[in-house]
C-alpha cells in the first residue's frame, strides 16, 4: 500500500477498508494499517485453536471446516464504523456454534488473537 502523507483533518473515528490479496489495508483517521488476509489468518486461528484446545476438540474441527472474512461494520445509530469478522459455517456447524458459546468462544477468541483489531463478529451459513 503506498503511504501517504497523514491529513491532519481527518476524522480520527472514519474507518475505511480496502481489501487485497496481501491483507486487508486499514485506515483508521490518518492511521493506516494493514490486517492479515482472510486464509492467513484462518491459517494463524485455526494454528492458536489448536494450540490451546488441541487439534481434535470441536473448536478446532469447526473452525477447520469454516471460512473466514474480515468486513467493515457500520450499524444504524453507531457513531463510527468497527472490523468484524465473518464467520462463514454450513448450517450443522452454525447450529453448533449458536448453540454452544464455549466453542463459539473459543474460536472467535482464536481469531482475537491472530487479529487483535476485530471489534465485532458474527456467523453466516453458507451452501
Amino acid at each position: 500500500m503506498p503511504k501517504k502523507r497523514p491529513d491532519p483533518n481527518a476524522d480520527p473515528f472514519m474507518v475505511a477498508m480496502l481489501k487485497a490479496a496481501d491483507g486487508d489495508h486499514v485506515t483508521i483517521g490518518s492511521t493506516e494499517f494493514t490486517l492479515p488476509n482472510d486464509d492467513k489468518l484462518h491459517k494463524e486461528a485455526l494454528q492458536i485453536c489448536q494450540e490451546y484446545d488441541s487439534a481434535e476438540s470441536m473448536a478446532a474441527q469447526i473452525l477447520s471446516r469454516c471460512s473466514l472474512e474480515l468486513e467493515l461494520v457500520n450499524e444504524e445509530g453507531v457513531f463510527e464504523n468497527r472490523i468484524g469478522l465473518v464467520l462463514k459455517a454450513f448450517q450443522e456447524d452454525a447450529e453448533m456454534l449458536a448453540n454452544s458459546p464455549d466453542i463459539y468462544g473459543d474460536i472467535v477468541g482464536a481469531v482475537g488473537e491472530a487479529c487483535t483489531s476485530i471489534e465485532d463478529d458474527r456467523i453466516e451459513v453458507v451452501k
